[in-house]
């Protein structure tokens, strides 16, 4: 039964589409190409029931990974958002401190983002400052982020 429903399914499917096609065809010379091509897939329609070949007109999509692909989507917006947070710290604490007339001064900070979204600033490196600046770069930095910044020698 489930042969002749396959058949049936198939015919009609055939039916419609050959139709259409013929409809869109652009020329009449391509009429007899189109017929055969049509024949063709009608006659093996016809034939895969009885022959029990493993003719299938079914199309079966490969099962994707949801959740595994979720989780990694999840930490690499969390990767890539880090980042830019932590680059436009640095910017913003840098911009600031030439505005002050501190120019050589080089801000590295790293961060880390809790489970509820919050953000949370693990450490503030300075290099490049001058020891008699350290003192107004540190009370700035402590302002403005509540962390004491590491200083480093060199740049």
């Amino acid at each position: 039964m489930e042969g002749i429903r396959m058949t049936a399914t198939a015919l009609c499917i055939t039916a419609v589409v050959t139709a259409v096609l013929f409809m869109l065809l652009p020329s009449e010379k391509y009429r007899g190409v189109m017929k055969f091509a049509v024949s063709l897939f009608l006659l093996c329609g016809l034939i895969a029931p009885f022959t029990k070949g493993n003719f299938s007109f079914t199309l079966e999509l490969p099962q994707a990974d949801v959740p595994d692909r979720a989780e990694e989507t999840v930490q690499a917006t969390q990767s890539y958002l880090e980042g830019v947070v932590e680059e436009r710290l640095n910017l913003s604490l840098q911009e600031v401190l030439e505005a002050k007339g501190r120019k050589d001064v080089k801000i590295r900070t790293d961060i880390h983002m809790e489970a509820d979204g919050s953000i949370i600033i693990d450490r503030i490196i300075v290099t490049g400052c001058a020891a008699e600046d350290r003192s107004a770069v540190q009370n700035y930095i402590e302002e403005e982020t509540g962390v004491s910044p590491n200083f480093q020698a060199g740049a």
